[in-house]
């Protein structure tokens, strides 16, 4: 039979967070009822918790976990690569437009439904917090904000695409490509020609 100490120390070894379907061995129920009842951890979802006060506990790895092939985009990688000061109200993810998936209260969420090219290019894996995640890379994120600026408000693209030009290292060959790609090459040049 598991201890708290055995299932706490489960916690620790995953950020902070247990997705109990991805455990190899079961976990003692009653234990675990017992944490949630003395407010030691917090259930996000079903067979999903989170262990209270943890500091290495991160969101984004948490989400990562509940759904491997999301892909962060939009506010959250912007806020990521330091693009944009509009901190997120709610984690931005992607899908590929076959892909349904339920979200739970919390964390916040928003998810967004893509075509294969807009959901595949650009995906690169990034550390956070002993954890790994999938986003977009900076010019992947640049070309988002360009193609859904009508969404997002033209103020935010431009303080992305400044930010980004400001940045010691730019990589316009990629950013270019991936333009023409995700067919946004005309209003790339719109936006960013009078900025250079």
């Amino acid at each position: 039979m598991q201890t708290e100490k055995e299932i706490i120390a489960k916690f620790k070894r995953n950020q902070g967070f247990l997705i109990i379907e991805n455990l190899r061995e079961s976990i003692n129920r009653y234990v675990l009822k017992k944490m949630l009842v003395d407010e030691k951890i917090t259930r996000l979802k079903r067979g999903v918790y989170v262990l209270n006060n943890h500091e290495n506990y991160d969101e984004r790895v948490l989400i990562s976990r509940m759904y491997p092939d999301a892909v962060f985009c939009l506010f959250s990688a912007w806020a990521y690569y330091e693009l944009s000061t509009s901190l997120p109200v709610s984690h931005c993810i992607t899908l590929g437009r076959n892909t349904k998936i339920s979200v739970p209260v919390f964390p916040p969420i928003s998810v967004y439904y893509w075509s294969d090219i807009a959901y595949r290019l650009g995906v690169t894996e990034v550390s956070i917090n002993g954890g790994k995640i999938k986003m977009y890379d900076i010019e992947k994120s640049e070309c988002d904000a360009l193609k859904y600026r009508t969404k997002v408000g033209e103020d935010i693209t431009i303080e992305v695409i400044k930010n980004y030009l400001a940045r010691p290292k730019t990589d316009l060959n990629k950013l270019i490509k991936y333009a023409s790609r995700l067919r946004v090459s005309k209003i790339a040049q719109q936006y960013i020609k009078p900025l250079l």
